[in-house]
């Protein structure tokens, strides 16, 4: 008898690790890891992860379905491969498609949640690619680090707590949807290869640790000596209450 294959989503905000996770989880035997599949974006080039399925926005469905239908049908669709198969999805793109917790739900599919410990590391990567355009570093590509990068005080406050409150908002949708979920930290993953083996574990993979991802950090530097303002930043987060993130 054949042991059915694990099918999962990898739910997260952006500036998390998530690009760098799933190529990793791509990396483990019989596995297919895809990127953000539910991106409002028609696929017009090759991106970082696979895409030998097409994005929803992409998808031409057999018939005239109603929106959820055309969301089932579209999953069963990827679901149905001959392998351990998950995507990633990002909050906003949730909230466009909230019927995709029922489907979740329903079909028993496993939901990683990944989470970025410090908020303002994920505010940090956020800038930096904007003010960069460079939004992922392949590990044999050229890399230059980026000095003076000067941020808005009360924004950074702000965008730490909005990115806690939707952190949390996730939470609590995980846990009245019933759904079967597993959190981990970003920062868990980089400095524990147990926390990889628990993650892989609960997908149903035969973790082999010799699998690396392609993708490498874009952020190298001490945030002191990336942000040229870094004083008044610090300050501001104190004064609002969220010192910690200093530690």
């Amino acid at each position: 008898m054949n042991t059915p294959y694990t099918k999962f989503v990898v739910l997260a905000s952006q500036r998390t690790g998530s690009s760098w996770l799933m190529d990793l989880l791509n990396q483990q035997p019989r596995s297919e890891a895809f990127g953000e599949l539910f991106l409002p974006q028609h696929q017009t080039s090759p991106g970082v992860l696979s895409n030998t399925y097409p994005r929803f926005i992409d998808w031409k469905p057999t018939g005239r379905l109603a929106r959820r239908l055309r969301t089932f049908s579209y999953c069963d669709g990827l679901y149905s491969r001959s392998a351990i198969v998950g995507f990633k999805l990002m909050y906003s793109q949730l909230k466009v498609y909230p019927e995709l917790l029922v489907y979740f739900k329903l079909k028993q599919i496993r939901l990683v949640h990944l989470v970025r410990r410090n908020d303002l590391d994920t505010v940090v990567s956020e800038q930096l690619a904007a003010s960069t355009g460079v939004f992922h570093r392949r590990s044999n590509g050229q890399h230059s680090d980026v000095a003076n990068l000067r941020l808005d005080p009360a924004h950074v406050v702000r965008r730490v707590r909005r990115l806690r409150r939707t952190k949390q908002t996730a939470r609590w949708l995980i846990q009245i949807g019933g759904l079967c979920s597993k959190e981990v930290a970003y920062e868990d993953l980089v400095a524990q290869p147990e926390a990889l083996e628990r993650i892989t574990a609960y997908l149903g993979m035969h973790s082999d640790a010799s699998r690396e991802s392609h993708l490498r950090r874009v952020r190298r530097q001490p945030l002191d000596m990336l942000i040229s303002n870094y004083a008044e930043i610090a300050a501001a987060l104190r004064i609002a209450g969220l010192g910690d993130l200093l530690d």
